[in-house]
């Protein structure tokens, strides 16, 4: 069969071949999938034929074929058998789980433990490739910090100008003194290495996604060829993290400049806007959070163009909303407990040499927390991710039964 040729997404160099064997790849859709195309048998697209792929939402998931006689039935594996015939006849036997999942769709106990096999099934490039990636991103953090722990130097030396002014107390004057060389520097290098993080995880959570869709189909990429099939599209994945940033930032300005209106109408009335703005924040949060989800996988394994991808991958989160929430909501509670308990050892040591050392001394334990934490979230949530963007795509459009014919044909 002959397979359409992947856009390069503006990367100047062709989409690599993955090394499953023609068809499928990530980055192609599924025959009648393609850019406002549907295939038969989903939604909207009137009725199946009978050579149509697996019909995923209307009413054959669990129904008639599957689950009468064919899946979970004793025949998951066999010679499959009328409907569900290629471009060229049947399809092999299925696999059931060639790598790290099964080829189906998941549940949360599948997406959790693929997350952790991606991790041991290839753990130089889910480990290497992103402790490389967060560690230059920290270091560009450190180097910024440097004039914003000036910035913050000089406000930090006007407020306590203000205070001595103001109070007679010396021991007022004496506790702002002692915070003088500390406090700068927390605010410095924790904005720094935020904002340059923030910017490269999307890096990361490409590079995961690209040997976790590898290990699904039971193969490992090397880092040299991660970096070969992710590096050029690097700018893509930091302006996704720049949209988000700036979406982020202009939704807090709007809210802040709503309160202000409603202060300066009453009082009681810019009371109450503050507690709507605080809420009206925290559901954007969660709903942007959640349908911009998909697009660092995307971009790296469908490697089509900036703005295609993000509609896309938008479009893709369609229908699945609260679960890809509760399952991210869980995910990073997870996260951050056990981030709690492995930085707090490192947060109490430092802090307990500043008192012996300079303030340097919790700038560098500051910086190495968030990057430990960092190093945590973006892998294993990288790999909840992806393995997300593959689940949605077999639930959707039917992946599933392109894997599995590739992995019988190898």
């Amino acid at each position: 069969m002959t397979t359409p040729a992947s856009p390069d997404g503006g990367s100047g160099t062709p989409a690599p071949q993955n090394g499953w064997g023609e068809p499928p790849r990530y980055g192609q859709y599924a025959p009648g999938y393609g850019p406002g195309q549907q295939a038969a048998g989903v939604p909207g697209a009137g009725a199946a034929s009978p050579q149509s792929a697996p019909q995923y939402g209307q009413g054959q998931y669990g129904q008639g074929q599957y689950g009468q006689g064919q899946y979970g039935q004793g025949q998951y594996g066999q010679q499959p058998g009328p409907g569900y015939g290629g471009p060229s006849g049947p399809l092999p036997p299925l696999a059931e789980k060639p790598g790290i999942i099964p080829l189906r769709p998941l549940s949360l106990g599948e997406i959790y433990d693929g997350a952790f096999q991606a991790v041991r099934h290839n753990p130089g490039v889910v480990l290497g490739f992103t402790t490389i990636v967060l560690a230059v991103a920290a270091a560009v953090g450190a180097l910024l910090s440097l004039p914003l722990t000036t910035i913050f130097a000089d406000l930090w030396g006007q407020l306590e100008d203000a205070i001595a002014a103001e109070s007679a107390d010396p021991a007022d004057v004496a506790a702002m003194s002692q915070m003088s060389g500390l406090i700068p520097g927390l605010y410095g290098v924790g904005l720094g290495t935020g904002v340059t993080l923030a910017l490269a995880a999307p890096l990361a959570v490409g590079g995961v996604a690209l040997s976790v869709s590898e290990s699904v189909m039971d193969k490992k990429v090397t880092m040299a060829e991660t970096w070969r099939r992710v590096g050029p599209r690097w700018w893509f994945l930091v302006a996704l993290g720049l949209l988000r940033g700036l979406a982020v930032v202009v939704v807090f300005l709007v809210a802040v400049a709503v309160v202000a209106g409603m202060f300066a109408l009453d009082t009681g009335l810019g009371v109450f806007g503050i507690f709507l703005a605080l809420a009206g924040l925290l559901v954007f949060g969660f709903w942007f959070v959640v349908r911009t989800l998909l697009m660092a996988p995307a971009m790296v394994l469908e490697r089509q163009g900036f703005w295609g991808t993000v509609v896309r991958a938008w479009r893709l989160t369609r229908g699945v909303f609260w679960r890809m929430l509760g399952i991210y909501l869980l995910t990073y509670l997870i996260l951050s407990f056990l981030a709690q308990i492995i930085s707090a050892p490192i947060s109490y040591g430092f802090g307990f040499a500043s008192v012996m050392a300079s303030p340097i001394v919790v700038q560098i334990g500051i910086a190495l927390t968030t990057l430990v934490v960092a190093l945590l979230e973006t892998i294993f949530m990288g790999a909840v991710v992806a393995l997300l963007y593959i689940d949605t795509r077999m639930r959707r459009e039917g992946l599933d039964v392109q894997l599995a014919a590739a992995t019988a044909d190898r």
